[in-house]
This record gives C-alpha cells, structure tokens and sequence, in this order.
C-alpha cells in the first residue's frame, strides 16, 4: 500500500513539473530595450519614467530591464501596463559581471605562473634532498651495525669506518645547508607570488561592475501591445530657484528670467527627457497614518506654575494672567518647532512602504499631535494666536514647473541650469527713503506676475539698464499676484532726518513731551523721483498709560492700502512725495511732523524688544514685498 502511495504522488509530481516547464511563464527572461522619457525632479530627489518595449504577443513573458542608476531606491519600483498588457510584479535584482580581461592582467597571470613554476621546482628539490637524506640515514644504519661486528671479531677497518663516518656527516650538513637555502627561496616565491595575487585581485575587482536590473512579470492580453512604463525614484539630484530680473529707467516694465539650479549625480545621464520641476514630496506609500489616543491626566505644576511636559506654559487656572518676559517667545518657539517636526515626519511617512515603518512614522506624528493638543488645551486662543511666524517662503507650497521640449542633463558633479520662463511683466518704479536708518534711498519696482505660473522664493541677481546693480532674493509669488523687486540704492538721492525741536512740561501728576521733526530728500539727478518717505512714532498700542497727540503733519500720509493694513496700526509714517530734479539744499523735498506724549511724571520712557516682535517683523516684511 505504501509502495502504491508513494508511485501516485510521484507520478502526479512528474506530471506537474511537465505541465510547469512547459508553460510560457517559465520561459527564460528576456532582456528589454527601455529609453528614458520623463523625469519629474524635486527639492532632493527625482522619479524617473521609462518606456520597456514588450516582443509582440499573447500571454505571460518575464523582461530584464538593466542599467537602472546607482543611486536608484530598490524599494521605489513600479510598472504600469495600461490597458492591454497587466503588470504581475517588478523586482530589482543586483549582481556582480565582469568585463573582457585586459592586458594587465594577462601579465600578471603570466608572472604568477612563472613563479608557481619555480615553487614546483623548489618542492622538487627539497624532495630530492629528503631522499638524501633517507639515503644517508640508511647508510648510517648499515655502518654502525657492521662497526660493532667487526670489533667483536677484531677485524675492523678504523680507516674505512673514520672515511665513512667523516662522509655520512660531510653529506648531512651539505643536505641541511641546501635544504635551508631552498627553504629560504620558497618563502620569497611564495611571498611573491601572493603579491601578485593581491595586485591581480585589485585590477580584476576593477574589472567586474555591478548590475541593477529591474525584473518585470507581465501577461499580455493583447498580441499587438508593446510597451509599459517602468518609474522608480534616484537620490542625489536636486533643484532650487534662480532669477535674473532686468529693467529700465523709464520703461514700466521688467524682464524676468526663471532659472532652476539643478544638481545631478544619480550616476544616469538624462538625454532628451520630458522634464518636470516640482516642490512637492515624491509619495510612494499607499497608506495613510492611524489616529491614536490623546492620554490626558493631571500633573502637578512646576515652581512658578508655568511648565508642563517641558513646555513653557500658562497656568490654565489663571488664564487672563499676563505672560512674563519672553515667555510668549518660548512659546512661539515651542510651537512652531512641533509643526516643523509634524512637516517632517510627514515627508518621512510618505517614503515608507514596508508596514512596520509605517506604523513608527504614524506613531511619532501621534505623539507630535499630542504636544500640540496640550498647549491647546493649556493655552487661550489669544496666546495660540501670535506664535504664528514666518515660515519657510515656499514652505506648503506643491507647484509643478513642465519645462519645454526635450532636456538632457549629464549626470556630473557641477550643477546645471535650465530655464523656466522668460517673460515681461507690468511694473512701477520708485524709491523708498527710511531716514531714521540709512540716508541711502533704493530703488523699488511693484511689478504684477502675469506669468501665468506661480513663482517660488529664490536668489535674484537684478540688473538696470543693463548694469548689474547687487542681488536680493525674489518671494514666493503666486500668480497674478503683485510683488516688490528691489533696484539698489539711487547714488543721485540721499535722505536726511532732523529733530528740531524737544519741549518738556510738567501739568498736575503728568509729563507732556514735545517733538518736532525735519525729514529732508534731495535729488541730484536730471529727473523728478516718486518717493516713499518713512519714519516712525513711538508704538504704545498695548498700553493705556501713553497718550500720544498728532499735532501736525499726519494729513498728508499714505492712502496705500497696504501701508495702512501692515505700519500704520505699528506707528510707521509714510509719505508719497515726487522730488524734483535737481531739489538739493534750500530746495529739497521736505517733510515736518510734530506729535505730543503725556504719561504719568513718576514714570520713564524705556524700549524693550522681545522675540515676538522680530518674528512680527520679518513676516510683516515678507508680507510687504507681496502685494
């Protein structure tokens, strides 16, 4: 029965592995011609498409996609078939090939021959000494035997025994001499002969290169379908923003030059490619990350009842209670550290696509939420408010740049550059005066993007007239959005600012101060100069001790919308004056104001800067430069 047993199962296996070799999935692989066609470049990485030409007709073929890149991410690959040809799996395989032996190497083979040759020769002879030494060890044995006999009988040769003796020993110490001498030769041959090894090692391991294939299992269900697209991601590659932005005296309008700086080391060169620009992250996982529990318990407050977790924050029984000193700043910082790591842990999530990683990058961004959740839950809205600075220019931005026509980039060391767009756009000249910091007055242009596209932060160089005049940085703009592009400083005007009069009273319980000013422009040039004037008040808009009086000058200021949403409300001044020709000395442009202060006599004027208002500063700044 057993015997029975045993001949079913193995014919039923013999009947199988007949069935499987001859079925076509089991066909050899076949290697497959593929070009480069898109590749789609962002901030520190690019995805590459190629086009696999498939052999005509029906049913499951296996194809060997070879020269995938150095720096190709294994576990980036996929394929897609479209609607005729379905993709079974992709795999990547490396392996190590060697190339056409050279002549280097020829010769060394040769050397190392030779000397194998000689060690056979020293073994050879050292063989042949051991048998001498067997010989004389058995000459040995058969005269000192005979000796004593001899004695015994009193016939014995002293001569003949002292000839043979002085012999077997004159033999011996030749024999060891000889076989010291080729054992010291063979050490040398053997020495030099793993020298040539290593060297011949070290040009044959420069000989063999390592393959990166991808492996494609595809089944046709269309005879006349020839081709899929095989994408995968490369690292070391990059690109960033570059202007150059060119205008004229006179014209109301300014050339822009859209430039990418592009790194590109995958170790694949890009010839003839459809090229996209993107800001974006490349997203290779198909799953998303899962929500956890937000564990909340009471804890006791550290001394002085503002730190939790280790952040800086309000005691939520007090919630009206003033902050202390530069403790609104730790707070901000606090916060906006977290987004920046919840940013991150996002980008890092989006790569992953094994489970486990999965699963980590999903638990670290629960825990991030859960540090954000406390200070909501700790802090009042009015505090949450001002911890939002300014962040990266282009920093959530997801903008795509398709560049036109075929673009080749060579994989080197040295960044490349290719152009975006070149375009002309509407724009207005003018100069802007802040006496109370420089008497430099720079040149500034609002110009419109009617591009089309949107525009990311990046190096500008600017020139005028078609002079280089200096460098600045271009903002994120989008489109059809209005923008400041700064000029330089104008050598033909120069601003000044005077106090000329201070006058100091005490009514009742109060100090009442006085000021008048002096703002001065003069123009050099041949030409009449739109400027904007500024200057500043003291900022009290958090205290009801100060009060502070317009007495003269404030009618003329700025109607700019911009200006009066942004610095009026912080206590900056601007006014739009045209500055004549010429207008220097006793016939400059100038501008008077006076206001009054009155605050309590006991107290003293004092200015102090915390982090908040540098951060308020620089994102009211980048704000300023987008109109």
């Amino acid at each position: 029965m057993c015997r029975r047993i045993v001949r079913l199962d193995l014919s039923l296996l013999l009947t199988v592995l007949m069935s499987l070799s001859a079925s076509p999935a089991f066909a050899q692989a076949k290697q497959a011609e593929s070009r480069l066609a898109e590749v789609t470049l962002y901030r520190d990485q690019a995805q590459i498409t190629r086009t696999v030409s498939v052999p005509k007709g029906e049913g499951p073929i296996e194809l060997i996609v070879a020269g995938l890149p150095v720096q190709v991410r294994p576990d980036s690959l996929f394929a897609e078939g479209g609607e005729a040809i379905d993709v079974r799996a992709v795999r990547y395989r490396e392996r190590v090939v060697g190339q056409e032996p050279r002549e280097d190497i020829r010769e060394l083979d040769e050397q190392i021959a030779a000397k194998q040759v000689e060690l056979e020769e020293n073994t050879a002879m050292q063989g042949l000494i051991q048998k001498r030494f067997a010989y004389l060890d058995k000459l040995e044995g058969f005269a000192a035997p005979t000796a004593t006999a001899e004695l015994s009988k009193g016939v014995l040769d002293a001569e003949q025994l002292q000839e043979t003796t002085k012999f077997i020993f004159e033999q011996r110490e030749s024999a060891t001499k000889e076989l010291l001498e080729l054992k010291g030769v063979e050490r040398g041959l053997r020495k030099q002969e793993q020298t040539l090894k290593q060297q011949r090692n070290q040009l044959a391991g420069r000989s063999q290169t390592k393959v990166r294939e991808a492996v494609l299992f595809l089944d046709r269900r269309d005879a006349g379908a020839d081709g899929v697209r095989l994408t995968y991601l490369v690292n070391n590659c990059g690109w960033s923003p570059s202007y150059n932005v060119r205008g004229d005296l006179g014209n109301d309008k300014v050339r822009v030059e859209y430039n990418a700086l592009i790194r590109q080391m995958t170790g694949e060169d890009w010839d003839g490619v459809k090229l996209t620009l993107s800001t974006a992250s490349p997203m290779i996982s198909a799953s998303g990350p899962a929500i956890a529990s937000f564990p909340v318990s009471l804890k006791q407050l550290a001394q002085g009842g503002r730190s939790v977790n280790g952040f800086d924050l309000s005691d939520p029984s007090a919630p009206n209670s003033a902050l202390r000193p530069g403790q609104q700043a730790a707070l901000t910082r606090d916060y906006n550290e977290l987004q920046e790591r919840q940013f991150r842990n996002n980008v890092s999530l989006n790569s992953q696509v094994s489970l486990l990683d999965n699963t980590r990058f999903a638990w670290s961004g629960n825990l991030i939420a859960n540090d954000l959740q406390l200070i909501e839950l700790c802090e009042p809205v009015d505090r949450l408010l001002p911890t939002v600075v300014v962040q990266s220019p282009d920093q959530g931005l997801a903008i795509s740049y398709t560049i036109d026509g075929a673009v080749s980039l060579q994989s080197r060391t040295d960044k490349q550059m290719t152009r975006i767009l070149q375009t002309e756009m509407d724009a207005g000249f003018y100069h802007v005066a802040n006496p109370v910091l420089t008497p430099y007055v720079y040149r500034e242009a609002e110009a419109a993007n009617t591009s089309g596209r949107d525009l990311l932060a990046g190096p500008t160089n600017v020139y005028l007239d078609g002079r280089f005049v200096g460098r600045t940085e271009m903002v994120s703009v989008t489109r059809g959005q209005t923008f400041v592009l700064g000029f330089g400083a104008d050598p033909q005007l120069t601003a000044t600012r005077q106090l000329v009069e201070r006058d100091q009273q005490q009514q009742g319980g109060n100090t009442r101060l006085s000021f008048a000013y002096r703002l001065a422009v003069e123009n050099f040039g041949d030409q009449a100069a739109a400027v904007r004037l500024y200057d500043r008040l003291p900022n009290f808009k958090d205290s009801d001790d100060v009060k502070l009086t317009h007495d003269s000058g404030f009618g003329d200021l700025s109607k700019d919308p911009v200006y009066l949403r942004i610095d009026r409300p912080n206590g900056i001044l601007r006014w739009d004056t045209t500055v004549d020709a010429g207008a220097t000395g006793e016939d400059a442009s100038v501008t008077e104001y006076r206001y009054t202060l009155e605050f309590d006599r006991n107290f003293g004027l004092a200015s102090e800067v915390d982090k908040r208002l540098e951060e308020q500063f620089k994102s009211e700044q980048l704000d300023r430069k987008r109109r």
